[in-house]
């Protein structure tokens, strides 16, 4: 992704937001023929598939690796709670709901993320060990 497109302070066009789903691409073509033990390269490939089929190859539910739903998932809720330049992140609760009501993501995925504890995500997304880790 090009670093002045991370860095932007504004909303992104739509030619600029195919430049950034492009990555997941680009890191597969990177990392595929490494052997990491775990599907990475696969996972980062089909990221940007949506649960309801509406991405970029039109994947949708099981088709996906199970990998790149749980990545999706994590990946947009770290985007909403983090502060960017052009906005403020929003409160833990907020992405959660927005998250669940979402068909793009997979619905158990999106369960399993309500069930840990605000406290533990705050923890983690600050880069603190987790009260009930530590």
């Amino acid at each position: 992704v090009p670093h002045h497109l991370l860095r932007k302070s504004g909303k992104l066009t739509p030619e600029e937001q195919q430049a950034v789903l492009q990555s997941s691409e680009y890191a597969f073509r990177v990392l595929y023929g490494i052997n990491f033990g775990l599907p990475v390269p696969e996972a980062l490939h089909d990221m940007n598939e949506k649960f309801d089929g509406s991405g970029p190859r039109a994947l949708k539910g099981d088709q996906i690796n199970p990998h790149a739903r749980l990545l999706a998932v994590v990946n947009a809720f770290c985007s909403m709670v983090s502060d960017r330049a052009y906005r403020q992140g929003m409160p833990i609760g907020q992405a959660l709901e927005i998250l669940s009501a979402s068909p793009a993501f997979d619905p158990a995925i999106v369960l399993a993320l309500r069930e840990i504890p605000a406290e533990d995500l705050r923890s983690a997304l600050a880069g603190e060990d987790s009260p009930s880790r530590a």
